[in-house]
This record gives structure tokens, sequence and C-alpha cells, in this order.
């Protein structure tokens, strides 16, 4: 740290602390004992202007996250499209099944049971999913 920002450091100002509302959070005689990421942080937060900004944005690993997240939506997409063919072959019940939930939760046989736990359990993934990517 040069002079000057070690200066910075020192004239950074700090709220209250404790019970003591007159007991500053910090001081000069405590910053300067400060070391390593401690002393770092208080730089850079004593920077107004942002102009020390020594983070990272990630951005080649957010952008390979949001394929990876694209490609199990997509797969999601496809077993839906699967689940909807499905309604389709079977009959008024799945039909049913396909626009009125309450239909499925009744007793409507193990066939159709089994087809909308499955639905259930896609819905409840796709939730999170797109929560996740969002």
């Amino acid at each position: 740290m040069t002079n000057d920002e070690e200066q910075a450091v020192h004239r950074s100002g700090g709220g209250q602390a404790g019970s003591n509302s007159h007991e500053p959070l910090h001081s000069a005689d405590t910053d300067a004992n400060l070391i390593g990421f401690a002393r770092l942080a208080l730089f850079i937060s004593s920077d107004k202007e942002h102009s020390s900004s020594l983070y990272r944005g990630y951005e080649r690993l957010a952008a390979r996250n949001l394929l990876y997240l694209q490609s199990e939506l997509r797969e999601l997409e496809k077993r839906f499209n699967d689940l909807d063919r499905e309604d389709g072959r079977l009959g008024m019940d799945g039909f049913r099944c396909a626009i009125n939930w309450p239909y499925c939760q009744d007793d409507i046989g193990n066939r159709m049971q089994e087809h909308f736990r499955k639905r259930k359990e896609q819905i409840f993934e796709l939730r999170n999913k797109i929560k996740e990517y969002r």
C-alpha cells in the first residue's frame, strides 16, 4: 500500500459500537495494527469512488453455469413434453389431469396416480431450477 493509501485507510470513519454510542468501531490507532484482508477491506470500504475495487466478476464461470442450467432446463422440457403426450394417450382422465389438479388428487386409479406423481415431481423440480436460473 502506498503512503497515500495508508492515509486514506486511517482517515476512513466508522459507525457506533457496543453500548457506548460514542465509541468508534475503529480508530487510527487500531487501524494501524490491521494486516492482510482486514487492512485491505478497510481500504476498499474507505474508497468512496470505488476506484480500487478488486473484485472478480467470474463472468466465464457464470456463463458456464447458465449453459449448464439451460441444458438441465431443456431436459426438463423434454420430460414435460413426454408427459403431455402421455396425457393424450390416457384419454379423458389424462385430459382432466392436464387441466385440473384437484381431479388428479382424487382416487383415479393406479396408472393415473403414477402419472400425476411424476408430473408433480417434475413441476417442483422445474420451479427450483427456474429459480436457480433466474
